[in-house]
Order: structure tokens, then C-alpha cells, then sequence
């Protein structure tokens, strides 16, 4: 490089800042932590650790720090973009007054710089401020996610920051803020470190790591949807006050992503002083959650070169054969390198691994992909015909008493109540979460007469002492949670789909309408409908009660062996009490 920077002329490197010995709040957890801290110990975990990148070395952009890089390996050489600051404003709590400078650096393989240079935002939103730029690809396209400060209100210092996602351009030098993404729930104050990936051509990130929540982005509408949540029961030595993701997940192995998180210890003084710890864990790319947690921390903060001892902030991380690199910000004022031994690590990871003995088994009541869609079906509306297709087609499990699938993934959930919530994987999976919103992306409500319902029910209930007063003084056997699932549908503001009993036995028009649906992979080329059709009545027949299978095409079967006067009581008490939903969807 030469001494030029985008017509500034390198000044460089900062003056030498005076380090002092960190000091933890609580010196015991501190000593303890450094001493399992496995970086210190010269056994081999470490291949290399070194400053790459000093404050000043890219002129007045970084005068103050060049720190908390992204990075990217393409084309034998690393990519990175740094959080450059011209100032050190904003480490005496102003962070308007000097914005930070995303600079774009060029490594070789031996992490000597080829080319740097700044790249800027043509538009920002007013009194706002992003900063540790993260990197991903995503449909052939270079992006970054980031923080974004806003202040909202000066005279009272109200400060709010959330994750931004920002698109590079390379030849232009630009970046262009794409969105300010919120959750898709209620937000805290200070919203940040989401950490992105591609996983199955969806962009997503893991929201936070306790409790365990992983998010889907729609980059097209800028929107968030929550796909999973789970409660690991992580096994920790004594820690910090919480964890924090480090970096975004890239790909370890054919099974697993790697991430870093971290947490810290509070110093004695000067706040921003913490000493970080960076833990790696693999997440899986079946089922997208923790496998192995490595508990001691693979390296401390508090003996780096800087303005601030305590932190080690590893911030990105590129896997090559050679070793998993770790790039870091130094004190606040540099950036570093960490290159970790692989076969050390894996080691460590089988040591570690979340369903052994020696740690707590991961609990996933919550765990649940929300992209697959639900079915809503009250007993006996025509779904073990619906779930023998599903799995004949697809190859893939439904929940419930074995069908054709015995062991695997499910195809889409299932629920026979809204209301009722068991496990996840059961015929009553939660329709809603804590906060009364539905879980999942796409429901589809399979509906049978609601006459045809209420008498097939009282049958299976051994309910025999049906009678008009009954009805019509609203004893109706928890009848009403038939309706409840109608009007969890029709308030429901995502995709959805009605598929009417009639349909589904008819013909196959409304088992390819669930398909189609639930984009479920299908061929009806050789499929004998009437062949396929009774072997799924003889499995049914062998778990339930058929009372139909001989007169398959009489839709108003049961209704025509009760007392009318019975039916009238039916119609008069749920016409008075769901006339609304049955004028719209029953009639």
C-alpha cells in the first residue's frame, strides 16, 4: 500500500495508549475464568494470534481504531470490513458527533493488506449511526448486516439501536441500507448482534442464544418471522451476566455451523473496559439447534493492546483446511487474528456434545419450524386420508399413530384444538405462543359439517343421551372447540387455506390443494386413487372406529340416523352462538 487513502494521506499509527492491568469487578471470577480459559495455556489450540491491522494504518478514517471486522474468504484472498473511527468521540458517549467509516480491506493469504479503501452511505436516516459490519452473501448479491443507533430523543437521551441490513457495492464504493429490521415480537431498547446465515436458500439469524430463538428475514419486505425457540440447558463454568452472539454461523463440517458467543465480566473500572470471553458452539443443519457447547471460554479478554484490555471481540470467522480464523477488535483500537487448531476444537466439541451424560439434555418443547404450516382438522374431518397421501408422496412422517412413515422429520404439523397445546411433535401441537400469537407461517383447516361433526363426536364419546334440553342449554360435549378452530381461522392474517371434507374424499382435488399449499412434492401418475384410497381405510380401521367406509359419498350420513329434532337443536344453539362464522363458511 502506499501512503494515500482516499486522498488523505496516512498519519500513522495512534499514539501508544498507556495499558494498565484489567480489573474485574470480582477478581476471583476473574482469575478463575482466565485460568480455564484455554487459550493460555500453550497446548496447541493456538496456532497463531497477532495484530493484522493497527489504528492509524489506513489514515484519518482509522486514526482513533480500525476494529470488529466482518470478513469473507473468495478468491485466495480474505475480505474485510472494518469499523474505522476518525474520532474517539464516541468512546466519551456522543456517537453523532463522528460517524464510523465501513473500510473495505484486501488480505493476502498471509494476512498482509493489498488494498483498502472507504466505502460510504449516500443516505441515512436523521441522527443515526451503523457500525460493526458483519458480511454474508445472499443470492448472489453482498450484504452486511449491522447495528444502527438512533437517537430519538436528544434532551433526554433516548437512544434506541437495531440490526440493519445494508447491500455493498463494491464498484461504486457503496453501501445502501436495504432495512432497520424489528422482531417479530415486542423489542427491547437496544436490539443488536442478530447473527445472520443462509440456510436452505433462506436468509436467517439466530435472534439470541438464551432463550434459543432463530428468526427467517424476508429480505423483499423486510420482515421477521420467528421459526424456532428452545430452552438449551447449557452447561457453564461461573460467567457473566448473559450471552451475547460474537459472530454470524458459517459452515463447519457437512452437519454442523459453527458460531462464536460471549459474554463478560464487569472491570472495576471504566465501563467499556469489559473483559470478554468467545465460546464456540456447532449448530445443526438438520434441526438448527445447539449440539455441542465447548463451556470453557476459548480465549479472555483482558491483556490486549488498546485503549481497552478487557476486550477481545471476535467478530467474524473464515474456515479454511489450515484452521478456523478468528477475527477480532483489540482493545477498541485494532483489529487481530486468531487462528484456532481444528482438530483441537472437534475434539473439544465431541467432549462437549449437548446429549451426553455429563451435560443436561437440550429441551425443545418449543422447538418448531413455523415455515411447514399447521393443519387443523377437529376429529374426524377426513385427515388420516390427508395424512396418508402427505406421506406416501413426500416420504415423510405425520404425527400420530404410524401411517406409512414410522421415524423422521414431519411434513407439517397438527392439531386437532387450537386451544389445547401438548408437544410440538403430537396430534396437539401449540397453535399459539405465550402471547396469544399464532406460532405458525401457513395454517390450512380442513372442515366437515358441523351437524356431521357434533353426532360423529358424541359416537366416539360414547355420548348417548343426546337430547334436545341438552343442546339447547349449551351441554354440547366441548363442541365448541370445533368453532374455536374456525375462528382461529378466519382471524388469522397469514396464508391460509379451507379445504372442505367433501373435497378431500370426492376425488384428490383437496389433498393437491394442501399440497400445492404446503409446497409437499407430489405425482399423481401412477397413483391408484380407489387402490390407495381402501388401503388407507384398513390402517385407520385398525386404530379407530370407521363408521363410514361403506358409505364413503354420503356426506350427510350421520345426520340421517338422528332424531331431526336433534339436528334443529344443533343448528338453533350453534347458529345462535357462531352465526357469524357459519353464515360465512358453513352455509
Amino acid at each position: 500500500m502506499n501512503g494515500e487513502f482516499n486522498g488523505h494521506r496516512s498519519r500513522g499509527a495512534i499514539p501508544h495508549l498507556s495499558l494498565s492491568n484489567y480489573q474485574a469487578e470480582n477478581d476471583g471470577i476473574y482469575k478463575q475464568m482466565r485460568y480455564l480459559s484455554l487459550c493460555h495455556p500453550d497446548d496447541g489450540l493456538i496456532q497463531t494470534k497477532k495484530q493484522i491491522i493497527g489504528a492509524g494504518q489506513l489514515g484519518t478514517h482509522s486514526t482513533y481504531s480500525i476494529i470488529n471486522p466482518g470478513a469473507l474468504y473468495q478468491d485466495q484472498k480474505f475480505q474485510l470490513l472494518c469499523r474505522g473511527e476518525p474520532d474517539e468521540t464516541v468512546w466519551f458517549g456522543d456517537f453523532l458527533v463522528h460517524q464510523a467509516s465501513p473500510l473495505w480491506c484486501i488480505l493476502d493469504d498471509n494476512l498482509n493488506i493489498k488494498e483498502s479503501f472507504l466505502l460510504h452511505y449516500p443516505e441515512l436516516p436523521p441522527n443515526s449511526r451503523p457500525e460493526d459490519w458483519r458480511l454474508f452473501e445472499y443470492q448472489g448479491k453482498l450484504y452486511t448486516n449491522h447495528s444502527i443507533y438512533m437517537m430519538l430523543d436528544r434532551e433526554q437521551w433516548i437512544v434506541r439501536s437495531r440490526p440493519g441490513i445494508s447491500e455493498i457495492d463494491l464498484q461504486n464504493r457503496t453501501l445502501t441500507l436495504r432495512w432497520i429490521l424489528e422482531p417479530p415480537f415486542e423489542a427491547s431498547s437496544e436490539e443488536k448482534n442478530w447473527s445472520f446465515f443462509v440456510h436452505e436458500d433462506s436468509l436467517m439469524c439466530v435472534y439470541s442464544f438464551k432463550p434459543y430463538v432463530i428468526l427467517e428475514i424476508d429480505l423483499e419486505r423486510g420482515r421477521t418471522y420467528k421459526i424456532l425457540e428452545a430452552e438449551p440447558n447449557y452447561q457453564w463454568y461461573d460467567k457473566g451476566k448473559f450471552v451475547g452472539n460474537s459472530t454470524n454461523l458459517v459452515s463447519w463440517n457437512e452437519d454442523h455451523y459453527i458460531m462464536f458467543v460471549h459474554d463478560f465480566l464487569e472491570p472495576k473500572h471504566e465501563q467499556r473496559n469489559r473483559a470478554y470471553m468467545q465460546y464456540g458452539t456447532l449448530i445443526s443443519k438438520r434441526t438448527l439447534l445447539p449440539t455441542s457447547i465447548i463451556p470453557r471460554p476459548l480465549i479472555i479478554g483482558g491483556d490486549e493492546p488498546g485503549r481497552h484490555p478487557g476486550v477481545h471481540y471476535t467478530s467474524a470467522l473464515v474456515n479454511r483446511e489450515d484452521g478456523l480464523y478468528g477475527f477480532y477488535g483489540q482493545g477498541d483500537t485494532h483489529t487481530g487474528i486468531v487462528v484456532f487448531n481444528k482438530d483441537y476444537l472437534n475434539g473439544l466439541f465431541d467432549q462437549y456434545q449437548l446429549n451426553k451424560n455429563k451435560n443436561k439434555q437440550l429441551g425443545i418443547m418449543k422447538g418448531l419450524d413455523s415455515r411447514k404450516g399447521i393443519i387443523v382438522s377437529y376429529p374426524a374431518s377426513g385427515f388420516n386420508w390427508v395424512r396418508y397421501c402427505i406421506e406416501y408422496f413426500t416420504g415423510l412422517r405425520t404425527a400420530g399413530k404410524t401411517k406409512l412413515i414410522e421415524d423422521g422429520e414431519l411434513a407439517v404439523y397438527r392439531t386437532h384444538y387450537v386451544k389445547y397445546a401438548a408437544e410440538v411433535d403430537s396430534c396437539f401441537c401449540p397453535f399459539y405462543d405465550d402471547q396469544g400469537k399464532p406460532l405458525h407461517r401457513k395454517v390450512v383447516l380442513i372442515l366437515r359439517d358441523y351437524r356431521e361433526s357434533f353426532i360423529r363426536a358424541a359416537k366416539g364419546k360414547d355420548i348417548t343421551d343426546l337430547s334436545v334440553e341438552k343442546i339447547r342449554s349449551g351441554d354440547v360435549f366441548e363442541f365448541e372447540e370445533y368453532f374455536e378452530n374456525l375462528k382461529a381461522y378466519d382471524e388469522f392474517s397469514g396464508k391460509k387455506l379451507l379445504v372442505y371434507y367433501p373435497e378431500i374424499v370426492s376425488d384428490l382435488s383437496g389433498i393437491t390443494k394442501i399440497l400445492d399449499f404446503l409446497e409437499l412434492p407430489y405425482d399423481l401418475s401412477n397413483f391408484d386413487l380407489e387402490y390407495h384410497r381402501q388401503q388407507s381405510i384398513k390402517i385407520y380401521d385398525t386404530q379407530h372406529t370407521s363408521h363410514t367406509q361403506n358409505n364413503i359419498y354420503d356426506f350427510s350420513f350421520h345426520q340421517n340416523e338422528a332424531d331431526p329434532e336433534i339436528i334443529k337443536a344443533i343448528d338453533e344453539f350453534f347458529s345462535k352462538n357462531y352465526g357469524d362464522l357459519i353464515n360465512r363458511y358453513l352455509r
